[in-house]
C-alpha cells in the first residue's frame, strides 16, 4: 500500500473508520473479583455508544453504579474535561442521564437484569453545553463536542437554518477529509 493509499484510507468520516476497528472490551474490577469463585449469574454486558458511533463493551455486575461505568469510559477515552459529559439511556426516543450513584439495574430493562446474555445500551453524550467554545480547553473535548453535535444534526435532534447547515457541512467535510489535496482531486484556486 502506497503512502497516498494509506492517507486516503485514514481519511474520511470517523464514524465509518471506527467500524473497521476491533471491539473494545472493558471489565470493571468488581467483575474481575467476581471471577474468583463467585457465580457469574450477576455478570452483565453494557454497550456504551460513543459520539463517533463506536460501541465499547463493558462487562460489569448487575448492581454496578453509573459513575463506575462513566469513570471507566472517561479513563479509556483519555478525556480530561469529562464533567461536560454523562451516560444516558433512551426511553421513548428521549435521552435520560444516569446519576453517578444510580445503579444501572434501576434504569435497565427487566430482560437485562434477568438474562445474562442481554446487552443494555448506554450513550456517552454531552450533558452540559457551553455558550462559548473557547471555554473548552482540550482538543479531545472539542472533538467529542463536534461528533455529538454532528450526529444530533444528522439525526434531526437539533436543527439549524439551511445556510448554516451548508456551512457546517463544509466544515465537517474539511474536518473529516482535511484540506484539498491536489494529487487526489483537481482543485481550482
Amino acid at each position: 500500500m502506497s503512502l497516498n493509499d494509506k492517507k486516503l484510507k485514514d481519511m474520511g468520516p470517523e464514524f465509518i473508520r471506527v467500524l473497521e476497528e476491533p471491539l473494545v472490551i472493558l471489565e470493571l474490577s468488581g467483575s474481575i473479583l467476581a471471577k474468583k469463585g463467585k457465580s457469574t449469574a450477576t455478570h452483565r454486558e453494557l454497550s456504551v455508544v460513543m459520539p463517533n458511533g463506536q460501541s465499547i463493551l463493558v462487562k460489569c455486575e448487575v448492581k454496578t453504579r453509573g459513575g463506575d461505568v462513566f469513570d471507566m469510559i472517561v479513563a479509556h477515552s483519555n478525556l480530561v474535561e469529562h464533567f461536560y459529559f454523562g451516560l444516558a439511556y433512551i426511553d421513548d426516543n428521549e435521552f435520560f442521564f444516569i446519576d453517578n450513584d444510580t445503579k444501572i439495574s434501576k434504569v435497565a430493562s427487566d430482560s437485562w437484569k434477568k438474562v445474562p446474555t442481554t446487552t443494555f445500551v448506554l450513550f456517552f453524550r454531552i450533558k452540559f453545553f457551553v455558550n462559548n467554545i473557547s471555554l473548552i480547553l482540550h482538543k479531545q473535548t472539542r472533538h467529542q463536542y463536534y461528533l455529538q453535535l454532528r450526529r444530533d444534526l444528522l439525526e434531526d435532534r437539533l436543527s439549524c437554518h439551511e445556510e448554516t447547515a451548508l456551512y457546517l457541512g463544509g466544515l465537517a467535510l474539511q474536518a473529516e477529509y482535511g484540506d484539498c489535496m491536489p494529487e487526489v482531486v483537481h482543485c481550482r484556486m
